[in-house]
């Protein structure tokens, strides 16, 4: 095995002890677990608009991979309205809410569409 592989292989299990035995609760961690749920800050922090976000998967991706390097969490909530594609949400006419590009401008984060979807004698 490469040395910088061994060494991220430890480092990956001595986090995953440190998340277990806090979520577990079955001793004190060895300090608090760091754990970043990030949202757009990623791709913000990269100069990206929600709308590359979406739309391109590569610059999205090094941008949260720049964004893990830099602060080394234990571990990151994942977006997960990100994992699914801007051409996935156009292909399915998505109504629930408006995204960069689809009825919110290119800067903005998801809009929910506030209507009655399912009336009362439904």
């Amino acid at each position: 095995m490469q040395p910088e592989r061994a060494w991220a292989d430890l480092i990956y299990k001595a986090r995953a002890a440190t998340l277990e035995d806090a979520m577990l609760l079955r001793k004190p961690p060895d300090r608090v677990p760091v754990c970043t749920f990030a949202q757009f800050y990623p791709a913000d922090s990269a100069g990206l608009a929600p709308y590359d976000v979406l739309y391109d998967r590569g610059k999205a991706t090094e941008a949260w991979l720049t964004y893990a390097r830099a602060l080394q969490p234990d571990a990151i909530v994942p977006f997960s309205t990100a994992a699914v594609a801007g051409p996935v949400f156009d292909l399915l006419d998505f109504r629930l809410f408006r995204w960069p590009g689809h009825g919110a401008p290119r800067e903005t984060t998801f809009q929910y569409v506030e209507r009655e979807w399912m009336l009362p004698d439904e």
